[in-house]
């Protein structure tokens, strides 16, 4: 069981998460960041870094940003193939800045979420 902490306050990042809920998977504990007695609790980090970018808490430890979207798709059987590819991420999670060089070059955001 994971748990994905998420903004349901940002129209883009709820689209995306309700997208995942409508898939029913049962390994996953959606949870909205702007419920602070539960989120900050859980993740020990402030409102505003919860902010930044999604979170995934999985056996008793926080992962954020790209690390975090990997191991929500990896628990979506649908979403599970898609990055298996990057398993050399594994070892470099630090210095991932974003999943791709298109990514990088999007316009889609002012800036970088990582």
């Amino acid at each position: 069981m994971i748990k994905v902490l998420f903004n349901d306050k940002c129209s883009i990042c709820s689209k995306e998460i309700n997208h995942y809920k409508n898939l029913n998977v049962k390994d996953i504990n959606w949870l909205d960041i702007n419920d602070l007695t539960v989120a900050t609790r859980l993740s020990g980090k402030s409102h505003k870094e919860l902010l930044r970018r999604l979170h995934v808490i999985r056996d008793d430890r926080i992962y954020s940003g790209v690390r975090a979207f990997v191991i929500m798709w990896d628990s979506i059987p649908r979403y599970r193939w898609k990055f298996q590819w990057r398993k050399k991420w594994e070892k470099n999670w630090e210095r991932v800045k974003y999943c791709s060089k298109k990514c990088s070059s999007a316009k889609l955001f002012l800036t970088p979420f990582f």
